[in-house]
């Protein structure tokens, strides 16, 4: 295993032949600055960053643990002037006049699995709770409702979770994504909060899983079904009035076709009927044009 400063932790790989990164996306370690590597009896690697120590496993990836200065570390921003050592079972870091000692085996992993609640969700420019919850038309407190449904008017929202294990609730760590909006999880954060912004009307499905501060995971995802109503003119009604209106549009131009060709049939018909009689008063004025003719020959 080897690191560069600036580059991250890597590990070679003697199939492929060359340097993988440990943490290419940044889930476990918060960035790539690495100043100093050590590794206890235990096999875990205690690793110096300018975000403070890490303790990982660099097999299974596991053990991890961040101590910063809120658990005694004398600086949480450290430089590559740091230094690593291992003494009579205890790690010592140091570094100008700051140093810390330690022994690993004092540190005992939190092994609580704590349960993950939707506690709150925000809208904008609106404060106060109860109108809040009438618009989400709850009838019972959020952390226990499996549903929420807003008008599209208030398609904008934030939504507020938490991870209840509370022996270092600022290193809990939560990954969530909302079905229909997000295309992978956001993995890993600090932040219990999302916030979405202009959604179009449907349901959505908004999943949560937490950890507590030494990344014990809760697997079984919590979930809220998100239901945004359409306008009134894109509701389930008015849709059936627009097909009742394409209907009578359709109705209403079959008519007038239909009087159309009668129209035409008719005004046909009648310069058929006009042609046939005009026909008919020719052969009458020729007949008795020959008639008179005859009987004036027969007369000479």
């Amino acid at each position: 295993m080897v690191w560069y400063e600036w580059g991250g932790l890597c590990s070679f790989d003697a199939k492929e032949k060359r340097f993988i990164e440990f943490d290419p996306h940044n889930t476990l370690l918060p960035n790539k600055v690495i100043y100093a590597i050590e590794q206890d009896q235990g096999g875990d690697f205690w690793v110096s960053s300018n975000a403070g120590i890490f303790k990982i496993n660099p097999v299974t990836k596991d053990h991890f643990r961040q101590f910063t200065i809120n658990d005694g570390l004398a600086r949480e921003s450290v430089y590559s002037s740091i230094f690593i050592k291992i003494i009579r079972r205890k790690i010592v870091f140091w570094w100008d006049q700051w140093f810390n000692v330690f022994q690993p085996e004092q540190f005992v992993d939190n092994k609580y699995i704590p349960p993950v609640y939707v506690t709150d969700i925000r809208l904008p420019y609106q404060t106060d709770e109860q109108e809040v919850k009438k618009l989400l038309q709850l009838d019972k407190p959020l952390y226990m409702a499996d549903k929420v449904t807003l008008s599209y008017e208030n398609n904008s929202f934030s939504i507020r979770f938490v991870a209840l294990s509370f022996e270092d609730p600022g290193k809990n760590r939560y990954s969530y994504i909302l079905r229909g909006v997000d295309k992978e999880w956001i993995l890993n954060t600090d932040n219990n909060m999302a916030s979405y912004t202009n959604l179009p009307p449907g349901e959505y499905l908004f999943e949560v899983r937490g950890s507590n501060n030494d990344r014990q995971w809760n697997e079984n995802t919590t979930t809220l079904k998100v239901v945004i109503t359409p306008p009134w003119w894109r509701s389930t009604f008015a849709y059936f009035v627009y097909v009742l209106m394409l209907l009578g549009w359709i109705g209403w131009m079959a008519w007038r076709w239909n009087l159309r060709v009668k129209r035409k049939y008719k005004r046909r018909m009648e310069k058929y009927q006009t042609a046939k009689e005009q026909e008919v008063y020719k052969s009458k004025i020729s007949f008795f044009i020959n008639l008179v003719h005859e009987i004036r020959t027969r007369l000479v």
